[in-house]
């Protein structure tokens, strides 16, 4: 089944943990991307830190789907930028 955008988020202020913003009506799924600098993701409704989360590496996309009321993000260092793009099926 083919996915369909229903919406964009820029988080650019990450020096603290931060949840991914207003969820779309209908979104089914996600595509992270931190743009110059990581940013460490947690999945489970705990705050990630600059050292510890998930890492996603700057330019690389990470899909995900899931329960989005629990995902956090941080900048591992300054001026960190996270793309996420929202899509249902």
């Amino acid at each position: 089944m083919a996915q369909v955008g229903v919406g964009y988020t820029k988080i650019a202020s990450l020096s603290g943990a931060v949840g991914l913003g207003t969820v779309p009506a209908g979104a089914t799924s996600v595509l992270l991307q931190a743009e110059t600098k990581d940013v460490r993701l947690r999945f489970d409704d705990t705050a990630p830190t600059a050292t510890d989360g998930f890492k996603l590496v700057a330019g690389t996309p990470f899909a995900w789907a899931g329960d989005f009321s629990k995902v956090q993000a941080i900048e591992t260092s300054a001026s960190a930028t996270l793309h996420v793009t929202w899509f249902k099926n």
